[in-house]
């Protein structure tokens, strides 16, 4: 270790054990530290580990500096500390993994891999801004896991492997002025599942006034028939079904906000195909918007959605999907500086309704609101529409059977 990187850094092994029986190396006791000043190619990292073992190493394939085929790389009770970051690429920070194996090895066909009980902080030193993270365990495996250039052009593999699981347990961090906590993250791409339990996103009351301020509750979110490989490969994103539980959200934008060269997500992402998407009882505010909306009892189901950046909307969807169920609870928002407040919302595309409960509009107060322009007093106990067509309304023709306002009680001052 000492050679390899020039004395910045120094391996201690408590203890070595090997087996030519069993074609295997265990290591126990590991101590990785680095000198008082690191060059600035290399990231300051301190790493304790209690067990490396390796077991079924091809050793023919070993001494051929081949694909060299392994039956398990595991190392068990880690932690990490992340203190510093490398500030200057290396020579090699441009060629694949494969292509910077040790002993100018072709390969390594690992069968399975594990990253077991760890432990991480992350945390360098530099800028306040800088992102930070830790976490209480993780457990990460890969299956199957093939680096070399016949790993890296399989289309099927994701990251060289077959499959991987992560299991992430009591995790933190601060990133773009926010704090981030999540209590459980599970990913198991050969499952296609992905797992969020109890994330929640803050505010630092440090953060810049001139980006959005966001106070995210998340208790589950929910993601099966993920095709990760797609997504990696063909920026495709499919999958079966994703489920939002009560999810509640609360958004400052800035004053003058500025979109600069940040790119979107459409940038990246080629399509997207979701059979349905499901979000139970949300709450949404938004502070700084020309509506500022306040929704309670947020319910939205969306089915067979799909989403092409290159080619034009299908005229057979709404919206991208082919039909939508939305139900909103008590709800308020400004529009043309008029206060709007609702009691429900229900509207559904596929059996063409739209009903609206306790509609109540008041105007603008004396002084306030565009000078001649309309106003509008309202008290609309319900509004019920049926036989509505949605695909049609999309192209911007209204078409229904019938419309219901019960007891409305209106004032209407046109504009000058």
């Amino acid at each position: 270790m000492t050679t390899q990187t020039h004395g910045q850094y120094r391996l201690q092994v408590g203890a070595l054990h090997t087996s030519l029986w069993q074609r295997a190396i265990r290591l126990s006791g590991l101590r990785l530290r680095p000198a008082a000043t690191v060059a600035d190619t290399l990231p300051r990292v301190q790493l304790d580990a209690a067990q490396l073992n390796v077991t079924g190493i091809g050793l023919l394939a070993l001494l051929r500096k081949g694909v060299v085929p392994i039956d398990s790389v595991v190392l068990d009770s880690a932690r990490i500390e992340v203190l510093a970051l490398a500030r200057k690429p290396t020579k090699n920070a441009g060629k694949p993994l494969y292509e910077q194996l040790p002993l100018k090895l072709k390969g390594l066909d690992i069968r399975y891999f594990g990253l077991l009980h760890t432990r991480a902080n992350y945390q360098p030193s530099g800028a306040q801004a800088q992102p930070t993270a830790r976490f209480r365990r993780a457990d990460l495996s890969a299956q199957n896991l093939l680096i070399s250039a016949a790993g890296a052009a399989d289309s099927q593999r994701l990251g060289y492997a077959i499959g991987w699981n992560l299991l992430l347990q009591h995790a933190q961090g601060q990133a773009a002025g926010h704090q981030l906590a999540v209590a459980g993250l599970t990913i198991a791409t050969a499952d296609h599942l992905i797992q969020l339990d109890s994330g929640r996103v803050q505010p630092l009351e440090a953060a810049r006034t001139d980006q959005p301020r966001v106070d995210l509750l998340l208790p589950r979110l929910r993601l099966t028939g993920l095709q990760a490989a797609a997504l990696q490969h063909q920026h495709r994103f499919r999958a079966d079904s994703l489920l939002i539980q009560l999810p509640q959200v609360t958004a400052v934008l800035p004053a003058n906000s500025s979109a600069g060269n940040s790119k979107s997500a459409t940038d990246y992402l080629k399509s997207l195909d979701l059979a349905h998407l499901d979000v139970r009882g949300g709450y949404v505010r938004v502070q700084g918007a020309a509506a500022n909306p306040i929704i309670h009892g947020l319910e939205v189901a969306g089915t067979a959605i799909h989403f092409d950046s290159v080619n034009a909307p299908n005229a057979q969807r709404i919206f991208f999907a082919k039909a939508w169920e939305v139900a909103l609870g008590r709800s308020q928002a400004t529009v043309a500086a008029h206060a709007l407040a609702l009691g429900s919302l229900q509207l559904s595309t596929s059996a063409g309704t739209f009903t609206l409960r306790s509609v109540r509009i008041r105007p603008p107060a004396p002084g306030q609101g565009k000078p001649g322009g309309l106003r509008v007093d309202l008290v609309l106990p319900s509004l019920a529409l049926a036989g509505l067509d949605a695909k049609a309304l999309q192209q911007k023709h209204f078409q229904a059977q019938s419309l219901v306002l019960d007891r409305p009680n209106l004032h209407f001052t046109p504009p000058v």
